[in-house]
């Protein structure tokens, strides 16, 4: 089990530092998704598993409260127009 929790560990730090890997995106919210949904990586998580993760958080953003937790979100993701989460979505292609 120990293995599998280091395996998480350069995924989790390369969607934390986007903007090292992908330096020229138009839209500077995806480093800041990066950061936010590298959290929810465990060593369960597979392939699809990444893509409902996602949708899950900007479903999250959207509302402003966290599904897994039922508290606020805290962060500059939230409180924006529907177009924004559309846009994110499509950047994303989730």
């Amino acid at each position: 089990m120990r293995v599998e929790a280091q395996s998480m560990e350069e995924p989790k730090r390369k969607l934390a530092r986007l903007e090292e890997f992908i330096p020229d995106t138009a839209n500077g919210m995806i480093y800041d998704f990066g950061r936010f949904v590298s959290v929810y990586l465990n060593p369960r998580l597979i392939p699809l598993g990444f893509v409902t993760v996602c949708e899950s958080a900007i479903h999250d953003l959207q509302k402003g409260v966290s599904s897994v937790t039922s508290r606020p979100i805290v962060n500059g993701l939230v409180g924006h127009s529907p177009m924004i989460y559309a846009r994110l979505r499509l950047e994303l292609r989730v």
